[in-house]
């Protein structure tokens, strides 16, 4: 994997977790009810946003990526958790790179 594609998954990853950690510190605070559920769309947005913006960056290899994001789009689905999805379309994304299927 190239280096630049290994620091945007560590910028996804710390980005996520500063969302979720602003959330704890959050959770303390009293908020309205409009701006709860707002937040809580938050890190599901931000991610769908970075996962649009990666495969238009690279149309090359939008092979390999398409079905990766379709996976984990359907894992999503089904299993509303995050890590799950992160999980799956990156595993996809590696077999299919890892096995050269040549798309």
């Amino acid at each position: 994997m190239e280096k630049h594609m290994i620091m945007t998954i560590l910028a996804m990853g710390l980005a996520l977790y500063c969302i979720r950690l602003s959330g704890l510190l959050l959770s303390r605070i009293s908020m309205p009810r409009n701006l709860e559920h707002a937040l809580m769309g938050l890190a599901p947005a931000t991610l769908a946003a970075l996962v649009v913006a990666s495969l238009l960056a690279q149309p090359q290899e939008l092979g390999w990526r398409a079905p990766a994001a379709v996976a984990a789009l359907a894992v999503a689905i089904r299993w509303p958790r995050m890590e799950v999805c992160l999980a799956t379309g990156m595993l996809v994304y590696v077999v299919l790179r890892w096995a050269d299927v040549g798309m």
